[in-house]
């Protein structure tokens, strides 16, 4: 029993800094796994992908939900129930290059080279393309000037529509077995664009209408959506010039009857896990939802599941009203860059989180099942929280440096008393050692800025950070240090000891303190 009460005096601060440790571990762990909004699920892997390319999405004719992809292995086929579980898998080889785009449904299996698009059981050619688009029960594809639509059964194509030059462009939209196309033209006199509706094999011109961007902008991209004899327009633009130099993005909404013009008005998303606007916002996905507008996008939002930045590309849900505001909300939480969302159905979504060379093709859901299959703790997640816990430790030790007027005081005191007349100090006299402990203590709370600065405690949970809690832990941690003194008696000089105090309470607010300090 005196052994262990001798040796307390290195047990009882190791077991407080472990402790502080663990503290930040779990606490990390808490950020790591944390759900991106509430009743939304955190995120579960559904394969790996060799590019970034968005997958192909369709209905079986079981009513299960295929969602297929290319991988230098061939493409990657996953079955869905309809509570977004995978029920089944399977793999189709065919050759890949990283432009390489699938499209899969029931038994029919095309692929798509950047050149040319093939049948991915035969691997004989079908047709030569620049453009491939792969519908829920049809194929869209570009040839030259000319458009056309595909039957993955029958491989057979019909021309769409021819556009008039390579200046003209168009993209499609597809809802409640609707298709819809739009092409655009961009000239000195505007933005010129036309709707049609895809009947079978044919097209059918809805409206068409100009616009203008204002002359300090050029337009980026523009998406649709029909419902109602009513058209949605999404247009992101870029300042040509600005005053940081740097990109800058404006959108705009409107929502008008298909024989009006547009009313472009001015539209910010905002960033449901902190008060300040999402940047960088791109890879958008309109639909309708309830007669309002829904946008998937990915964009730089505020994040703690990294261990550096506070920021991270992540995917955000936005819905548009009547009126044209939005309400945003973040429907993944990663520490990897997010992109590519798609819509499965109308309580998942599915995106691409960038690791390096590869990509994971990634599923959330609104799904009571998916939310409790994602809760499972998983060895990904604890070594994310564990990567993030020992990189705050590896720079929490600046906190020593930054905290030198701490300590050079009772240095200072110490050299004073060991060459005064005094001989206090050759006696171990006890008040040497109290008036050099309160001397630390005194430039600690004097100087308690040079560590608990304004930043550190904005990103310190709460129980580090309520109001005069720097104080209150300095004096703690400096209560226990003198009673594991008091429990393990040693014969120390006034110099070891007044070390041993002080080196002590520098480690406790390092390491509780000091992975927050950058």
């Amino acid at each position: 029993m005196a052994r262990l009460k001798r040796s307390w005096i290195w047990i009882g601060p190791l077991i407080i800094l472990l402790v502080g440790v663990f503290i930040l571990f779990v606490e990390n762990y808490q950020e790591v796994t944390g759900p991106p909004s509430e009743e939304w699920s955190r995120e579960i892997e559904l394969g790996t992908l060799s590019s970034n390319i968005q997958p192909h999405v369709s209905e079986m004719s079981n009513s299960t939900l295929s969602i297929s992809y290319a991988t230098k292995k061939g493409v990657q086929q996953k079955i869905l129930s309809d509570t977004n579980q995978v029920i089944a898998k399977h793999t189709y080889d065919i050759p890949y290059n990283k432009w390489t785009e699938t499209y899969v449904k029931n038994d029919h299996v095309l692929y798509f080279d950047y050149y040319a698009i093939y049948d991915g059981k035969t691997k004989e050619k079908i047709t030569d393309a620049s453009r491939f688009i792969p519908l829920k029960n049809n194929v869209v594809y570009q040839q030259g000037l000319e458009i056309f639509i595909m039957n993955p059964e029958t491989k057979t194509s019909s021309s769409l529509l021819t556009l008039p030059d390579d200046n003209v462009e168009f993209s499609m939209y597809e809802a409640d077995s609707q298709i819809y196309l739009m092409t655009q033209k961009t000239d000195t006199s505007g933005i010129d664009i036309t709707f049609y509706q895809v009947k079978q094999t044919t097209v059918s011109k809805l409206a068409e209408t100009q616009f203008q961007t204002k002359p300090s902008e050029v337009a980026k991209s523009i998406q649709f959506t029909i419902e109602d004899h009513q058209y949605s327009l999404f247009l992101q633009t870029f300042q040509k010039q600005s005053m940081s130099g740097k990109p800058v993005s404006h959108y705009y909404y409107s929502k008008q009857p298909l024989d009006e013009k547009p009313q472009l008005e001015s539209i910010t998303f905002s960033d449901p896990a902190a008060n300040q606007a999402l940047s960088e916002i791109s890879d958008f996905e309109i639909g309708t939802e309830n007669g309002q507008t829904v946008l998937l996008f990915k964009g730089y939002g505020f994040t703690k599941t990294g261990y550096r930045e506070d920021g991270q590309f992540n995917i955000y849900q936005a819905i548009i009203n009547e009126q044209g505001k939005s309400t945003t909300t973040r429907l993944s939480n990663t520490p990897d860059s997010s992109s590519q969302p798609e819509r499965i159905n109308e309580d998942a979504i599915i995106w691409v989180d960038g690791q390096g060379d590869t990509n994971r093709l990634l599923l959330a859901s609104s799904h009571p099942e998916v939310i409790e299959q994602a809760q499972q703790v998983s060895g990904e997640y604890l070594l994310g929280a564990l990567g993030k816990t020992v990189g705050m430790l590896s720079y929490s030790f600046f906190a020593v440096i930054v905290g030198l007027i701490w300590y050079i005081w009772p240095l200072i005191f110490l050299a004073v008393m060991m060459f005064s007349s005094n001989k206090a100090y050759d006696k171990d006299q006890e008040w040497v050692f109290f008036l050099g402990a309160f001397i630390y203590l005194g430039a600690a709370i004097l100087f308690k800025d040079r560590i608990y600065t304004p930043s550190l405690l904005s990103r310190a949970p709460e129980y580090l950070s309520f109001t005069g809690s720097s104080i209150v832990y300095t004096l703690v941690f400096a209560l226990v240090i003198y009673a594991i003194m008091q429990l393990s008696k040693r014969d120390w000089s006034i110099t070891v000891r007044l070390s041993y105090f002080v080196g002590v309470h520098l480690l406790f607010v390092t390491i509780f303190y000091g992975p927050y300090l950058i």
